[in-house]
């Protein structure tokens, strides 16, 4: 027998860390999507803009800042974060635009955004980039 940690421990821990920031970044994501789906943008980008806020701003929450903060900062936190997060994501599909087509635009959008998250995070804490 192994000293390790059983998946359902580990995954219950990873779940519940930081909840409220992943409970608030899931809401935020079905709600960007709703307002860019509304404005026409394409696919892609919809479904780029709901990754990036869904699954990376709680992971660049954890990997940023302790768990430790007040429950209105985590929210507040959360909240900026899928702000930028959409705003990045449409900045570089409309700057790409010009010189892409909008398939390439968008590609290019979704892979951006998640490294300009990062180094925004980085930037913001003062830290290097996670290990």
């Amino acid at each position: 027998m192994s000293d390790s940690i059983p998946l359902r421990q580990k995954l219950r821990e990873d779940l519940t860390e930081n909840l409220l920031v992943s409970g608030v970044a899931v809401v935020l994501a079905v709600v960007a999507f709703a307002v860019l789906f509304s404005l026409g943008v394409p696919f892609i980008v919809l479904f780029g803009c709901v990754l990036a806020i869904g699954t990376f701003v709680p992971r660049i929450y954890e990997e940023y800042w302790p768990s430790t903060r007040g429950r209105g900062f985590r929210i507040g936190w959360t909240v900026l974060m899928a702000v930028v997060t959409t705003a990045i994501i449409l900045v570089v599909y409309e700057a790409t635009l010009p010189f892409l087509s909008r398939r390439y635009a968008a590609i290019v959008a979704v892979v951006i955004t998640p490294l300009a998250q990062y180094a925004l995070a980085a930037l913001v804490a003062g830290r290097r980039w996670p290990v």
